[in-house]
This record gives C-alpha cells, structure tokens and sequence, in this order.
C-alpha cells in the first residue's frame, strides 16, 4: 500500500462511517494528511498516517473520539489494539466490534511519558488500555478516578502489562462499586508507579512519585454474558454426591451453580468451603458463597460461588470441597510481629502452615499510611487480609487488601495516617486439606 493508496483508505473509511463525521473533523483530517504528505518519506508513511488521525482523535487533549474516526483508526492493517495485545477476552472481542473509544490522551512527569489509548465501559467494568515511554519496566498503580467530578470507589480487577518495540503497554480494568452513568467525564489520576526492574522480593520496594492526569468522556457500552451448561460434571462419594449446573462468566465475575447432596460447607476462618482452580492449578479469588435447601429434599443444598471474573476462558476448571483439620481455628491463631525499620526492609512475617507476607515497602503520608506486601502460600487471598498494623501502645489498625500485581501476587493495603513507631502484624492462617473424593472437573471448550 503506498502513501497516496494509504490516505485515500482512511478517507474512505471516514465516508463509509455510518456515524455522522463532523466537518471540522474532516477538515483537521484533510489538513493534517496534506501538511505530512508534504513533509513524510515514503517509508514513514505509515506513522505520519497514524499520527494524522491521533491527533485528530485527541484534538483538545480531552479524550474525545468519535465512533467513525475510531472505526477508520482501529480497520487501518498496520495499527493495532491495546486491547488486542494485552486485554482479556472481553476487551479483545469488543475492540473486534469496534465498541472501544481510542482516546489517545497524554501525560508526562519525570520524563515518563503515560498515554491512555483505549477505553471500555460496559455497564460494569471499566477498563482502559494504555502505553508508557520511560525505558523501564513500570508498573501504574491504584488511580483515583473522578466520575463528573465526584470521586468513585472501586475494586482492582487485574493490572496486564508487557514489552511490546521497547515500550510497555498494558490494561488496567476496574469494578466500580456502583454503576457509573451510561454517560460521563471520566477523570484518571495516577500519582504512583513501581519500578519492577528495580529489584526483586530481596529488594526494598521502589515507588516513582508524579502527577500523570487524564481526563475523557466516556460512554457505555453493553458486552455480552456467556453461559455454559455443564453435563455430567459430577463427584460421587457413597451418598456424597456434587453436580455442577452451569458456569456464567461476565466482565465483573463468574458464577459457579452446583448441587451437593450429603456435604455440609464449613468456613474455615476467611477460607470459603470450596476451592476453585484454573487449569494451570492457580486458585481464583472466591468473593461470595450462597446456598439453600431445595424443596423436600433436605440432603440437598443449591450452592453458587462468586468468582473474580476470567480474563480468558480456560479449557476447564476444577471445583473441590475441603475436609479434615483446617489448623489453627482463627479466633487462637498465633501471630508474628516485627517492629518497622526502613533500613531492614523487606521483612517476611509467618502465617504459620499456611506460608508467609513479605513487608516490601511501607509509605507514610499525611493522608494515610501504605504498606506494600507479597503474599506467599497455598490460600494467598484469605492471606492477605490476615496482617494489619500496631501502634506503640498496642491500638490496632486494619485495611482492604489491594492486588496490585496478579503474576507476583503483590499486594498493597492503606491504613489512617500513622507514625514511622509501628508492627507488622501477621496471623496464622487456617490451612485445610481438600477432599480428593469431591473434586470436579468442569469443561468450558
């Protein structure tokens, strides 16, 4: 395709737009393409085409993108998604579809250099993919978002990041903890980045300070659920018997629906009854459980687990039932303290059978207190939520596990504004053994 067969696509992809172009954006397009065509070489007629609808599409650095503008960036052969590179399934088909808005919108601290690219709202979940230009491996981290100039709160899905020609892109998605309007000005304010080249576990934790601002108007769009009904999916154990109904993944969770006869959950502290694990065998964080009985038959119990949604479907998940001592009942748990010294850090602190946390990093700010961790054992979800923080005079504070980063199961945790004179805290965790006659294996392609 040569530079006149190049601009001519992209003008006939703004014809052939079903949504209406305004003219001044053809105009900025026709402006922009004839002042590069003037300037560009032949082998960099691709970027100056590509840059052509960028800075159309990020005219006033607000985030604005309009459905056909997008639709000719996003079906031009040589541009690719963010969403397409380093979404999950959800963001990769919608940015097939053309849902996504490419925002395109910049900002640059310390010589960091932040762009948001992509943008997907669904009624759920909000994600949004981006790149960074700073000749590292940095990591942005827990923004505070301003939906029409309100704060929002929100839980931290997943954080995907790669190298892709010597930059890193990623996908940040997030579940507000309520809706968001089908229409509003979003407001992203980053103010922390890890630098993960800049050491290991054996390494304090290195945080990068700065302002990286963004602000775009964003719109909702609707994705799919998908169901599965699941057929012969069952555990058998003498009158112990396990049947799995159906399995519903949707970008903010996914729904297990089973039957048990004869088996009666127990919590073992934070740890839920059942376990459910990818086909790698990695665990997946179980958010909630409910369960009743079904008619006249009182052996029977309808169950359904609440799941962290699955960035992408796996040929099968196994669902098993825990049985036998799960240790040290929470209420006796022995804890493991370790006063604060920066200059010793990073410091692990035993949870007992279960494994450990390793202090990383705690930062102390005026408006609160932050203490960085990695989670290390068998259950590292309930883990993380069993260790808080001391004061000198044994008043305790406690916080809301964050996951940061999922591959390196880093956490971070905020406490009210607190003094350097502090103990980490961490407590024994119960560790049940699973039951290997109740364990199901679930087909999902």
């Amino acid at each position: 395709m040569n530079d006149d067969q190049i601009d001519a696509y992209v003008k006939d992809r703004l014809k052939a737009s079903k949504a209406e172009v305004p003219g001044w954006i053809r105009l900025r397009t026709e402006q922009t393409l004839s002042e590069l065509r003037r300037k560009r070489s032949r082998r960099r007629a691709i970027g100056y085409v590509a840059a052509a609808l960028l800075a159309v599409a990020g005219v006033g650095g607000a985030g604005w993108a309009h459905p056909g503008l997008a639709e000719a960036f996003r079906s031009l052969p040589f541009v690719n998604s963010i969403f397409q590179h380093a979404g999950d399934l959800t963001t990769r088909q919608a940015s097939e579809r053309g849902q996504t808005s490419m925002v395109n919108v910049s900002a640059e601290h310390k010589g960091i250099r932040l762009t948001i690219r992509e943008v997907l709202y669904d009624g759920g979940r909000l994600s949004f993919g981006y790149s960074l230009e700073a000749g590292g491996d940095l990591l942005p981290v827990r923004p505070t978002l301003l939906v029409n100039g309100s704060e929002m709160h929100y839980r931290l899905l997943d954080v995907r990041s790669e190298t892709l020609d010597g930059s890193v892109i990623g996908v940040m998605d997030l579940l507000p903890e309520k809706p968001f309007p089908d229409s509003f000005r979003l407001t992203i304010k980053y103010d922390t980045m890890i630098d993960r080249a800049g050491g290991g576990e054996g390494s304090p934790l290195k945080l990068v300070k700065g302002n990286w601002t963004f602000r775009l108007h964003v719109t909702k769009t609707a994705t799919a659920a998908r169901h599965f009904e699941i057929n012969g999916a069952e555990a058998v154990d003498g009158e112990r018997r396990l049947i799995v109904n159906q399995v519903s993944l949707t970008s903010e969770e996914t729904l297990i629906d089973f039957d048990t006869w004869g088996i009666w959950p127990v919590d073992y502290g934070l740890i839920r009854p059942f376990e459910v694990l990818d086909d790698s065998g990695v665990p997946l964080q179980i958010w909630g459980s409910g369960r009743g009985t079904d008619g006249p038959d009182r052996a029977k119990l309808k169950q359904r687990l609440t799941l962290m949604p699955l960035g992408e479907i796996p040929p099968f998940l196994i669902l098993r039932s825990y049985a036998g001592d799960a240790g040290s009942p929470s209420g006796q748990a022995g804890t493991t303290v370790q006063r604060h010294d920066a200059a010793k850090l990073p410091v692990t602190l035993s949870q007992g059978k279960a494994g450990s946390v390793t202090v990383a990093w705690t930062e102390f700010a005026k408006d609160k207190t932050t203490v960085y961790y990695y989670v290390h054992g068998e259950h590292p979800f309930a883990q993380a939520w069993e260790f808080w923080l001391e004061n000198d005079a044994g008043a305790v504070q406690r916080g809301s596990p964050v996951l940061i980063d999922r591959r390196k199961l880093l956490f971070a945790m905020d406490f009210p504004p607190m003094g350097e004179h502090v103990s980490y805290v961490a407590r024994e965790v119960a560790t049940p053994a699973a039951d290997p006659a109740i364990e199901v294996k679930i087909p999902l392609r």
